[in-house]
């Protein structure tokens, strides 16, 4: 990261600051899988009992977890491009409509002078 001045320190971002408080927190989530992973929690599913370690149930939840957080991300990331790619689209379409209204005029112009001209060659006869 470059600033424009050579002494002030690089500021993290709103951006940069949640991914890195994101990644403490799957840290700290992975900690605490390994710290339980030998305590056993019994869960009953449709009327099957069954015993999972909590360990593994945490990680499975951050995975789960992370791969929802992903996609909104990744949906959200598409939505602005599409955004950005349509304000791109609508300057381009005024920048056309304001050269053809340039060209326009620019052509009405020669038939006026085209026109002023011949109405003076044909004062000129008379």
């Amino acid at each position: 990261m470059t600033d424009k001045n050579p002494g002030t320190k690089p500021s993290l971002t709103l951006g940069q600051l949640v991914n890195w408080l994101s990644l403490a927190a799957m840290v700290v989530l992975v900690f605490i899988a390994l710290s339980n992973w030998e305590t056993l929690i019994h869960l009953r599913l449709f009327n099957y009992g069954f015993s999972i370690s909590l360990g593994l149930m945490l990680i499975v939840s951050l995975v789960a977890g992370s791969f929802a957080g992903i996609s909104d991300y990744l949906t959200l990331n598409r939505g602005a491009k599409q955004n950005q790619i349509q304000q791109r689209w609508q300057a381009q379409d005024v920048k056309l409509a304001a050269s053809l209204t340039s060209d326009r005029e620019k052509q009405l112009e020669a038939k006026i002078s085209t026109l002023e001209a011949a109405l003076d060659k044909a004062l000129k006869k008379q």
